[in-house]
């Protein structure tokens, strides 16, 4: 089973010492297997927790075995070591779109045929269309 794991901030009220808004972290949680034929239904769950530390991608992931789909940030690659807490080593499957949006990014003005060719790869296993210009 494949998960995809991501984060939206949130703006939340603070009733503590320090009035206002602060900003806090929704994480929704989503499933659909029917690209390859499972059978289970497609689902969303939104985890509500105060930061983005790793020990929340724990929490909600614990019992969880099988492939998560995550962009690079670092909080979620001690969910794929051995002993992790709350079940076997998860496999992380990495987003196409911010692989593809760092390698733009990095793409020197004068070009470069290496990030074009990568561009055209992601292009093909992703059905992202190709280079798009900035």
């Amino acid at each position: 089973m494949l998960i995809h794991l991501a984060f939206a901030n949130l703006k939340t009220w603070n009733n503590g010492i320090h009035h206002g808004v602060r900003t806090s972290i929704c994480k929704p949680t989503l499933r659909d297997d029917r690209g390859w034929g499972g059978p289970a239904p497609p689902g969303v769950v939104f985890h509500y927790h105060p930061g983005r530390g790793g020990q929340y991608a724990s929490d909600i992931l614990a019992g969880f075995e099988g492939t998560i789909q995550v962009d690079a940030y670092g909080a979620y690659t001690h969910l794929s070591k051995p002993g992790r807490p709350g079940g076997k080593p998860l496999k992380l499957a990495y987003c196409w779109a911010h692989g593809r949006r760092k390698l733009i990014e990095a793409k020197p003005k004068a070009g470069s045929p290496i990030v074009d060719e990568a561009l055209l790869r992601i292009a093909g296993n992703s059905g992202q269309g190709g280079p798009r210009p900035l």
